[in-house]
């Protein structure tokens, strides 16, 4: 797929992709994009860049730390140097990662009673 028809992520997979990089902080200590792509597959369709916009917004909340830079595991991404995060306050990225997934929660029982509805109607 060509870059110029690559979309941004929805709010929705912008969300799992700031609850997938907290998760890793939270239960590794340390992480980078690759643990995030670990827990999170981005969809071939959208701009892989937007994994640095959620890194930058993370650190502008400050909720991560950047401690360095280590060359991607992945392979599709030659092998590039991407950021190392930490937690720049534990419980403050606890709570903010509790309320990602409680959205996130709400917004799947939103799309099932919907689609829901719809099978019924």
């Amino acid at each position: 797929m060509k870059p110029t028809e690559l979309r941004k992520a929805t709010d929705a997979e912008r969300q799992q992709m700031e609850a997938a990089l907290l998760a890793a902080v939270v239960e590794c200590g340390v992480a980078s994009t690759d643990d995030a792509h670990a827990r999170f597959e981005l969809p071939e369709d959208v701009q892989p860049k937007t994994w640095g916009t959620i890194t930058g917004a993370l650190q502008a909340k400050t909720l991560l730390c950047r401690i360095g830079e280590i060359k991607t595991r992945r392979k599709i991404a030659n092998r590039r140097r991407i950021g190392v995060y930490v937690a720049a306050d534990a419980e403050d990225v606890r709570r903010y990662l509790a309320g990602l997934l409680a959205s996130l929660t709400r917004r799947r029982q939103e799309t099932q009673k919907t689609l829901f509805t719809e099978v019924e109607g």
